[in-house]
């Protein structure tokens, strides 16, 4: 699944406060069609395919009981850049708790298999999110839904 999206980055959000899991979707839902609207110009919705930004990712809770997520997503070569600069304050804006870390990949498998360990350290398969607002076909076949 995480390499039908063709990630170009990983994603750790961080809230650093108490969020259910229901709470804290709403909240990456709404980071999602923010952003996606800023870096693409529309509302996912209204894009073509090929410009979306498909995104899944995993939660984890820390010590502290406090959820975060680790993602992959596919940022458009045009707007890497952009979405480096923007993201993180887009996040901070919504999450005043939070924080957003984005690293790049390096083009190979071994770094999407190294993250994908990572974000499943601690997941089940029944705790998968995807943005609401996405509408691509990168999940249809696997997913359907949201959540399982």
């Amino acid at each position: 699944m995480l390499k039908r999206i063709e990630p170009t980055h990983y994603l750790t959000f961080n809230f650093y406060d108490d969020y259910s899991m229901v709470s804290a979707e709403e909240k990456m839902n709404k980071w999602y069609a923010d952003i996606h609207h800023r870096l693409l110009g529309a509302h996912p919705n209204k894009l073509p395919e090929n410009r979306l930004m498909p995104m899944v990712g995993l939660p984890e809770y820390t010590l502290s009981r406090h959820i975060h997520y680790h993602v992959v997503a596919r940022i458009t070569a045009d707007r890497q850049d952009w979405f480096l600069r923007a993201a993180p304050k887009r996040w901070k804006a919504i999450v005043k708790t939070g924080e957003l870390h984005i690293t790049r990949f390096d083009g190979t498998v071994t770094g999407l298999e190294t993250a994908a360990v990572y974000s499943t350290k601690c997941s089940s398969h029944v705790e998968w999110y995807i943005p609401a607002g996405y509408r691509g076909s990168a999940f249809e076949a696997r997913l359907g839904r949201t959540r399982h």
